[in-house]
């Protein structure tokens, strides 16, 4: 990038201060008295940072007029005490905090904005000479972790920002102005590269960090692996510790699991893979990681030995990679000597015992009569058993035709691919119902679901909306039995279901233009036909697939999904001047929705699965 100006920090207070209007930093989010503190001079604009709530008034207690995405440029009319502006967009006047704003000056009003990475509410500072990545925002941080020293040029008291290339950049307010490229430690290190740290180095950290830690005096274990199977022993020691807690998770405890192996989100500790000791689980995860990530003929190896390269496939934390290398930067400080002439470490052991993995029942509860046929709805893992876990025999694309055999414990189902007999995962086929099952021997009628959950008892209020999607087969639920009713949805998965209510095609739908879609996701081929439909929308040049869906959008999507009419009914005392009241009305009108008893519809609070189920089946009445 050509720079045509000298690397220079403005503040929104300082512009402001030039007018000759005092301004102060805010360093809590509260509600604020509408009293402004003066106006701004005319034509002063401003720029959005940051997705931030467009309000009816100065603080967190008005309503959300709407939301507004980054790089919006806003008018700005006036200014609080407690640092909330009066800004005009359009010709919708409201306000917004001015964490989120910063000016848009007269002399350059193309303000530059790196695609920073990775994507979502993250920022750099610099704090005791260390550079911490904060998640969150200035006003609103939710985590910070340790990456490395700060580079000299890095100040205190300055945001910062990267690309997906590390060259950072300060935030200024008329531009991301570049810093310079900074790699944190052992960010890009070649994990077959043996470490110089001693056993002592680890174990003193881990008693300063935690006393009770039952990793202490294990040191020698992560030396002893570095040995043998040629994966650094810094890096495994980091790993355990953040994967385990430093070794106090109930996985580890219990199981002998420091780096949470084989623990799936549908069931953590029941799938955990068990050891015969922790020396038996580090042993194992050194040869595991060295031959199916570290080398290039690995099935996971994500085109470098790295923590970059790992991160591809080992973690969805696009954070994953920053944080280990920022453990091992703790433990011992990284020296480029002591990498200097040294060659790759091989595998020299033989594989370890096998861990004890909870054993997968390939019992059919459910047959279905010869020939019964299936196709898949997305494109889905062809395995050997039914499980996450199990070997994937192929990928199958969408409209694969299959022969149904009978259905497994979970949501798993035994088919043929022709000649090939394997496990998919329900949610990902429709199955030929027009014949009857052959076992059990009670006929099937379409108002009975196939799938019966755990967590989903008789008398239960969402049983009723939940039993109409699964006979349609709209909806499943998870490997282990469960439909987890209260568990938020996301964008992705919403998008997803609505797809299959409507039964809309997703071949040769358009590429969705936004930057965070993953191509190779199972809910790509969906997002695309809903934004193609006209259904979803971006936000930002966004999709934001795995971000929770509010009622409110909720509301929005189901109006634009069914083309839902009416007069809307706008009842619930908390959305006047909500961005989402004219749907949120026309589901009120359809007999949709009738809000909660006290009055309200909570418009930005996020949907449960039971409540999406429920609204999706009035919708489909």
């Amino acid at each position: 990038m050509n720079l045509k100006r000298p690397l220079r920090v403005f503040s929104l207070s300082a512009v402001l201060a030039v007018s000759g209007i005092q301004a102060s930093f805010v360093g809590a989010v509260h509600a604020a008295d509408s009293q402004t503190m003066g106006s701004l001079p005319a034509g002063t604009q401003g720029v959005i940072t940051e997705e931030v709530n467009f309000r009816t008034g100065p603080g967190t207690d008005f309503p959300v007029i709407d939301k507004l995405q980054a790089g919006t440029v806003v008018k700005l009319l006036s200014r609080n005490d407690q640092n909330w502006y009066q800004v005009q967009v359009g010709n919708t006047t409201g306000w917004v905090s001015g964490d989120y704003i910063i000016p848009k000056t007269t002399d350059n009003p193309n303000v530059f904005r790196i695609n920073q990475y990775p994507t979502g509410p993250n920022f750099y500072e610099v704090r005791d000479g260390i550079l911490y990545h904060v998640l969150g925002t200035p006003l609103v941080r939710t985590a910070s972790f340790y990456v490395g020293p700060a580079p000299a040029n890095f100040q205190t008291n300055t945001i910062y920002v990267r690309d997906v290339n590390y060259q950072f950049y300060r935030r200024a307010a008329d531009g991301d102005q570049l810093v310079g490229t900074y790699t944190p430690p052992y960010v890009a290190l070649d994990l077959r590269f043996p470490a110089k740290v001693q056993a002592a180095d680890i174990d003193n950290f881990i008693q300063t960090n935690r006393p009770t830690s039952p990793l202490i005096g294990k040191g020698q274990l992560f030396i002893n692996a570095q040995s043998k199977y040629g994966v650094n022993a810094l890096y495994l020691a980091a790993h355990a510790i953040l994967e385990s807690d430093y070794g106090e998770s109930p996985i580890a405890k219990d199981k002998n699991n420091l780096f949470g192996y084989r623990a799936y989100d549908s069931d953590p500790y029941g799938s955990a893979a068990t050891f015969t000791s922790v020396e038996h689980n580090i042993d194992y995860l050194a040869y595991f990681i060295a031959t199916s990530y570290l080398n290039p003929s690995g099935r996971w190896y994500g085109g470098s030995s790295t923590l970059m390269g790992m991160n591809k496939y080992y973690a969805t934390d696009p954070y994953w990679s920053e944080k280990i290398s920022g453990i091992m930067a703790r433990i011992h400080t990284y020296n480029q000597a002591e990498y200097m002439g040294v060659s790759v470490m091989a595998v020299r052991a033989a594989k370890p015992a096998e861990p004890i993995v909870v054993p997968v029942s390939t019992e059919l509860t459910q047959t279905f009569p010869a020939g019964t046929k299936a196709v898949t709805k997305d494109e889905v893992n062809f395995r050997e058993l039914p499980s996450t876990s199990a070997n994937i025999l192929g990928k199958l694309v969408l409209g694969t035709e299959l022969t149904a055999i009978g259905k497994g414990t979970g949501n798993w189902y035994k088919v043929q691919n022709g000649t090939q007999t394997g496990w998919v995962y329900g949610d990902y086929i429709t199955i030929n119902t027009a014949a009857t099952p052959a076992t059990p021997a009670t006929p099937a009628t379409p108002a009975t679901p196939v799938i019966s959950f755990s967590d989903v008892p008789a008398g239960y209020w969402a049983k009723p909306s939940i039993d109409t999607l699964v006979s349609k087969h709209i909806i499943s639920g998870y490997p282990d039995g469960t439909f987890k009713p209260t568990q938020q949805i996301t964008r992705e998965q919403s998008a997803s279901l609505l797809v299959r209510a409507l039964g809309l095609g997703t071949n040769n739908r358009p590429a969705p233009n936004v930057s965070d879609l993953d191509p190779k996701s199972i809910y790509y081929p969906a997002i695309a036909a809903v934004m193609d439909e006209g259904i979803f929308a971006g936000y930002g040049g966004k999709f934001n697939p795995g971000s929770t869906l509010t009622r409110a959008e909720m509301a929005s999507i189901l109006v634009r999904a069914f083309k839902l009419q009416g007069t809307p009914v706008n009842n619930f005392k908390d959305i006047q001047n909500h961005w989402g009241a004219k749907a949120i009305g026309i589901l009120a009108a359809n007999g949709i929705t009738s809000g909660y008893p006290d009055g309200t519809f909570k418009p930005d609070q996020p949907v449960t699965r039971e409540e999406f189920a429920a609204f999706l089946a009035k919708t489909l009445k």
